[in-house]
């Protein structure tokens, strides 16, 4: 009887710490969730940002194109004008 009830007694400690390290890593399975969101959030944003930056170069490089554009007809109606006038 008494070593029955001390192996008991054992096995009552042992799910006691068991149910412990189960909350523990519950715990910190959801400090990850939480900053596992916060950088998905921070890429997400970062991503965005990117495409706003692509887009702006875009821009610059057809505002470019149109400005060499815009040189290159002047340059050739100067051509143009020196012949004819």
């Amino acid at each position: 009887m008494v070593v029955r009830g001390v192996a008991g007694s054992e096995e009552k400690e042992f799910k006691e710490r068991l149910s412990s390290q189960i909350k523990s890593i519950e715990s910190k399975i959801s400090e990850v969730n939480v900053k596992i969101t916060v950088i998905t959030d921070h890429v997400t944003r970062l991503l965005r940002e990117m495409d706003l930056v692509h887009l702006e170069i875009g821009e610059a490089v057809v505002g470019l194109a149109a400005y060499n554009a815009i040189h290159d007809i002047h340059t050739k109606y100067d051509l143009y004008a020196d012949r004819f006038f």
